[in-house]
């Protein structure tokens, strides 16, 4: 039996289904400065505003923020918005500001969630094999990211474990997801040109057909005329013979 659900959860459902299908049909680079600019705004707010956990978590203190906090915190964010027309540059601009903002010391913000966007974006769009290369090398850049944070933050052996485990599990499903993600986008290309090609099939063999069925009719027109000659030639020497 279907469940009734309530008719505020179904129109709810088909407007959130209206909003991702009308993101989906914008052109990339609009779609993608709206998310360099969801950044943006979730990330300059964060650098400027306290925050207790953060304050808990790394006792030794964070710089305060200034142009330069500001200026590093846009360039993680800004150059999402060109994630697909250059990825490798994106990647490598988005995890340079955040090495140096972390090096900084100025107070991790989110921010740093464009380099996850950033790779994802590389395995999705860019060959395998390019992709792979682009993926070691940031994987170089995130661990001597890892190692400035060890350096600036020192933690106990078992934070730190657990911070390198989901570190590591959370680039590495954003890249996996971009490789299924790439996937999907080669298998749908490969169905639409099957479908050009059977279209194009399709419509070879209707003019083909269109010219058989032509050609039978001219056949037939020729047997009938020829018939209806021979037909006259006969009754006009019947006539010619009467006469």
């Amino acid at each position: 039996m279907t469940p009734a659900w309530p008719a505020g959860y179904r129109s709810g459902m088909r407007a959130r289904g209206s909003l991702l299908r009308r993101v989906r049909e914008l052109p990339p680079l609009v779609a993608d400065g709206l998310l360099a600019a969801l950044l943006t705004a979730i990330a300059l707010p964060m650098l400027f505003l306290p925050s207790e956990n953060f304050e808990r978590l790394y006792a030794a203190g964070f710089r305060d923020p200034g142009p330069l906090a500001v200026l590093l915190t846009l360039c993680q964010t800004v150059p999402v918005a060109w994630r697909r027309r250059a990825p490798y540059a994106v990647l490598a601009t988005v995890t340079a500001a955040a090495t140096a903002h972390l090096a900084l010391g100025f107070k991790p913000t989110f921010a740093e969630a464009a380099m996850v966007v950033s790779l994802y974006t590389v395995a999705a769009h860019r060959p395998r094999r390019q992709a792979l290369v682009a993926g070691l090398l940031f994987g170089a850049a995130l661990v001597g990211y890892g190692l400035i944070a060890e350096a600036r933050y020192p933690s106990p052996f078992e934070d730190s474990l657990q911070s390198w485990t989901l570190t590591l599990i959370q680039f590495g499903a954003a890249f996996f997801l971009g490789d299924l993600q790439k996937r999907r986008l080669d298998y749908m290309a490969k169905l639409e040109a099957l479908n050009a090609q059977l279209a194009e099939e399709q419509e070879l063999r209707s003019r083909w057909a269109v010219a058989e069925e032509r050609a039978r009719i001219a056949r037939e027109l020729h047997d009938v005329v020829a018939h209806s000659v021979s037909v006259m030639v006969v009754q006009a020497g019947a006539a010619r013979r009467t006469l």
